[in-house]
């Protein structure tokens, strides 16, 4: 379903969905996840196709496609609205696909690199096992984790623990559409391209949990930190992200300035 977040929802009808929503969420024992706090876009429209109209913190969001680190790094950045540290967690092989962090980077998307630890495990079973002790900690407000695609089971134990330590917890996937059945709350696929000289985003929610798959475009703007619908975009959901993103974004453009490890 593509759609154009430019068009004003209709209020009532959103009303009408938001209660059918609660009530299903409250029969079938999940109504929790409308109380939790959580990470909103900033953009009404896409919020609104959202069940929780945003991203409930306590939960878990799986990432693919070429530009999920900095659409990654966007929602982390909003994520720090709430008090608490981000944790970015890295390997060698990670960093060798997508580059080492990139501080200017990440303070475009709103991170104060005071509140990051950025941890580099030597490979992906220490990954999984930091990710999981990360998570289950009240002290993160957003754990980002360079995985790669992963299993149902390693998504239910990721899950687990953030549900326990109550951060938002954003698992960065690989390249290609992930179609492993997963334990994440939603899994976006998010690529790139230009509108003139702006990056934009082509994002598609492949799985939304109680909700439907949807697909629409956005720019995000640095200055408010906010996410805004874009039009005019070619069908490019191909194209080399990285390549078109340049250094706008973290973990784009050659050999980029990396950021000192925090903590």
């Amino acid at each position: 379903m593509n759609m154009d977040l430019a068009t004003p929802p209709d209020p009532a009808r959103q009303a009408r969905l938001a209660a059918l929503r609660a009530t299903l969420w409250r029969l079938d024992g999940r109504a929790g996840l409308l109380e939790r706090e959580r990470v909103e876009f900033g953009c009404p429209p896409l919020d609104a196709l959202l069940p929780w109209r945003g991203l409930p913190f306590g939960s878990l969001v799986e990432i693919g496609g070429s530009a999920r680190r900095g659409f990654a790094a966007a929602l982390a950045g909003r994520a720090l609205a709430r008090s608490g540290t981000l944790f970015w967690c890295t390997t060698d092989a990670s960093e060798h696909r997508l580059g080492r962090l990139y501080g200017p980077g990440l303070a475009r998307c709103g991170i104060d690199t005071r509140r990051l630890v950025w941890v580099r495990a030597r490979d992906r079973r220490e990954l999984l096992q930091v990710t999981e002790e990360i998570l289950r900690s009240s002290a993160a407000a957003c754990t980002v984790a360079e995985t790669g695609p992963l299993e149902f089971a390693l998504t239910r134990r990721l899950l687990l623990a953030a549900e326990r330590g109550g951060g938002l917890g954003l698992l960065l996937a690989g390249d290609l559409p992930n179609l492993r059945p997963t334990a994440a709350l939603l899994r976006f696929h998010v690529t790139a391209t230009l509108l003139g000289r702006d990056p934009v985003w082509r994002l598609e929610a492949c799985r939304v949990r109680g909700g439907v798959p949807w697909q629409c475009d956005l720019r995000f703007d640095e200055t408010t930190l906010s996410f805004a619908p874009a039009t005019g975009i070619p069908d490019r959901t191909g194209a080399p992200a990285g390549e078109t993103l340049g250094s706008s974004l973290p973990g784009a453009g050659a050999a980029p300035r990396p950021l000192a490890p925090a903590g």
